[in-house]
């Protein structure tokens, strides 16, 4: 998965999602105030990978605990 930032300026720290599924990371991701992109621009847009216990994140960039805006 790849990381998108918010669109307000407010700067958040990257939370770490590796080992969920993706349900569970758009939820930890949303509540931290970033929302996912699936890595593969060719792939599946991430809102296919919804279906629950199938699909994990199993990398991200940027990397957990990453501050940004």
């Amino acid at each position: 998965m790849s990381w998108m930032g918010p669109s307000t300026a407010r700067e958040v720290t990257v939370p770490d999602t590796v080992g969920l599924t993706v349900t569970d990371a758009r939820t930890v991701a949303s509540e931290a105030g970033v929302a996912l992109a699936a890595a593969d621009p060719d792939g599946p847009p991430v809102g296919a990978l919804t279906w629950p216990g199938v699909w994990v994140v199993t990398a991200q960039t940027p990397a957990p605990g990453t501050r940004m805006r």
